[in-house]
């Protein structure tokens, strides 16, 4: 079994090796509020696309405040490590002054994180992730699949516990209809030059 497939009915799902803990959620408060931020993470991968970038949005949570925001920056900041989680830890160092986040934050994200962000969220002490769709095409379910089961200690003490699928359809349909509509504007400038 994948152990991204887990959606908000499952059996909560222990990974002791890399100290990952995905639950489904426990109460439908915790589930109203995560409904409420993963709209605002939306709305932030909406602006990624208007600039052109792939739209992933992120926000960062704080004692049921929002406390920093981000959206894919990579294009037109000329940074390949400006993803949206990496966007956001960097907005939410700034608010706490500190390069480590309070250990009750919870981090939004419409994808799946690869693994360059799952190691800063590791890093800022994130305690809590909460991500929409899936993300198939990228490595960091190839590279957890493969911590499965051995000996790895690679995250110390630190902990996250994740939780997906929230508003998973309206997350992949952003992305689904972005690439959708690059193609076709590909395609055309193909069509042209032949």
């Amino acid at each position: 079994m994948n152990i991204y497939n887990v959606h908000l009915i499952r059996n909560v799902q222990i990974i002791t090796n890399i100290k990952m803990i995905i639950k489904p959620h426990l109460n439908t408060e915790q589930l109203k509020k995560d409904f409420f931020w993963m709209e605002k993470s939306i709305n932030f991968a909406k602006r990624a696309e208007l600039i052109g970038e792939v739209p992933i949005g992120s926000v960062l949570v704080y004692r049921d405040n929002m406390v920093a925001s981000g959206w894919n920056e990579a294009i037109s900041q000329k940074d390949p490590s400006a993803h949206a989680e990496i966007v956001s830890i960097r907005n939410g160092a700034k608010y706490f002054e500190n390069y480590r986040l309070k250990e009750d934050v919870t981090m939004y994200v419409t994808v799946f994180p690869c693994i360059m962000c799952i190691g800063a969220i590791f890093h800022a002490r994130i305690r809590r992730l909460v991500y929409g769709a899936e993300n198939y095409k990228n490595s960091s379910s190839i590279f957890f699949e493969n911590l499965k089961g051995k000996n790895n200690n690679m995250f110390g003490r630190n902990r996250i516990d994740i939780c997906g699928g929230i508003l998973s359809d309206n997350c992949s349909a952003i992305l689904k209809n972005f690439f959708k509509k690059r193609r076709k504007v590909s395609n055309l400038k193909t069509v042209d030059t032949v």
